[in-house]
């Protein structure tokens, strides 16, 4: 991975400028080979597409960040969390995007496991 500048970048409020943010590669997607498109939206009504802005409420919003394709649809898993300012938004586009990258291996060692038994196989034989 590589990492990225953001000199300059502040987040919301007195804070001091963000860190260096290391890059993510986001894989392509494991059904249609498409090309990933993170998003964040909410969780409850009214759904839709949220855009970073400087300050959430003081009761935040509730909101699921993930990655989807943008040929296929296929959405990776959730990172479901509670936005206050523009800086947990971007960390939960972030955490979105990790989990996305890490979902083809999480659980390779199941799929694995039941290679030697042919239950990875269509159609199984009678019996299995």
């Amino acid at each position: 991975m590589t990492t990225t500048s953001t000199q300059g970048a502040h987040t919301p409020g007195n804070e001091a400028p963000t860190q260096a943010a290391e890059q993510i590669t986001l894989p392509p997607c494991p059904f249609c080979e498409g090309p990933p498109a993170v998003i964040v939206t909410r969780t409850f009504e009214p759904f839709g597409s949220v855009e970073p802005t400087e300050h959430f409420g003081c009761t935040g919003l509730d909101v699921d960040a993930y990655v989807f394709c943008h040929e296929c649809g296929a959405e990776g898993p959730k990172h479901e969390t509670v936005i206050f300012t523009q800086a947990d938004y971007l960390e939960a586009e972030r955490a979105g995007a990790v989990l996305w990258t890490e979902r083809s291996a999480k659980h390779r060692h199941l799929y694995d496991a039941g290679s030697p038994e042919g239950l990875n196989l269509y159609p199984q034989e009678a019996g299995q």
